[in-house]
């Protein structure tokens, strides 16, 4: 993802994992910026395999998307200028 410098220090990240990846999309939407999609073929792992698919990994994602899920709403009714 890319995004504008701008918005970078507007929009305070409160999650604690690659749930951010999400959390800073919506809140940069939900401020009013403007959004693209492009598409891209990603390259094959290089080498290992991958470590999120454990079943503690997806319940702390789960945890951290609950959370993301409070953290949005308060944000929708305080949402900086």
């Amino acid at each position: 993802m890319v995004f504008r410098r701008d918005l970078i220090p507007r929009i305070p990240i409160e999650t604690d994992s690659f749930v951010a990846n999400l959390e800073f999309p919506l809140k940069a939407l939900d401020l009013g910026a403007s959004h693209a999609l492009v598409t891209f073929s990603p390259s094959p792992r290089a080498a290992g395999s991958s470590k999120v698919a454990s079943a503690r990994r997806i319940a702390g994602v789960l945890r951290e998307l609950f959370r993301l899920r409070a953290i949005l709403k308060a944000w929708g009714q305080h949402t900086p200028p």
